[in-house]
């Protein structure tokens, strides 16, 4: 018992200290995400031309709200040296009987068929921060990286779907971002971070689209462990000039909570 005293008598003035955060090598965010989503799709054909523009929430029926995980960290490369990463995903599926006529790729859906829509997304982010400004109250910088979007769709035919079947698409968009971020040290256990990125790329039958604003506030009532609390947006256009053009619109936007670990 005197020994778990003593280590506890040792232990815990490093772990409620309030030390610079800026010595820490690495910071993992872990919570999650309550998104509102619009997404809009359009997936043409070779022999039927021009695809519908498909709202997936209004026309389909997809969930415009769900709480999804969501994994954010830095690794600390020097003191005005960081990466950034980032990971979340959702998948959302429904069954609803169109009041429309749907040209999705190859596959014409009659009005009045019933078509189970799938879709799922999983985002990946890495970025490099560096630092002009990083003192006792503030860190202010820019920040270069990218983020890349695995989005997939499909449509299947219930009932009513005449001569029609199913018909999927996967997009992989690597989109490239550029941006700045600016953290307030309001004092020693509240941090505020702001962060917003953009970018626009058009090359080889790409064109491209992207912003992700962020603002969060952190609360670090123990040394290693604290919570966090804030808005994120992000905002993508990807069109790909194939043989079959398809082009994804897509806004996901909403308040996330976590828990922070520092090591």
């Amino acid at each position: 018992m005197r020994v778990l005293i003593a280590l506890c008598l040792i232990l815990c003035p490093s772990l409620l200290a309030a030390e610079n955060r800026d010595e820490d090598l690495l910071n993992l965010e872990l919570g999650v995400f309550l998104e509102a989503f619009e997404t809009r799709v359009r997936l043409d054909s070779e022999t039927l031309g021009t695809g519908t523009e498909i709202n997936f929430e209004d026309d389909l029926g997809l969930g415009k709200d769900q709480n999804n995980f969501r994994l954010d960290g830095t690794f600390r490369l020097a003191r005005k040296h960081r990466l950034e990463f980032g990971y979340t995903s959702w998948s959302r599926r429904n069954d609803r009987v169109i009041d429309e006529e749907i040209q999705f790729g190859d596959e014409t859906y009659p009005v009045n068929a019933e078509l189970r829509t799938s879709s799922s997304t999983d985002v990946y982010k890495l970025a490099y921060r560096y630092s002009f400004v990083n003192n006792d109250r503030f860190e202010a910088g820019i920040s270069g990286g990218l983020s890349v979007f695995d989005f997939g769709a499909s449509l299947d035919v219930i009932a009513g779907g005449g001569g029609a079947s199913f018909e999927s698409e996967e997009v992989v968009a690597p989109v490239p971002l550029l941006g700045g971020f600016f953290d307030w040290k309001i004092n020693d256990k509240l941090v505020l971070r702001t962060t917003g990125e953009i970018f626009e790329l058009s090359t080889g039958g790409l064109d491209g689209h992207m912003s992700d604003l962020k603002g969060t506030l952190n609360w670090y009532p123990f040394r290693h462990v604290g919570f966090g609390a804030g808005f994120n947006r992000v905002g993508l256009r990807y069109l790909d000039d194939g043989a079959a053009e398809v082009e994804v619109k897509y806004v996901y936007s909403g308040i996330m909570a976590y828990a922070i670990f520092s090591f």
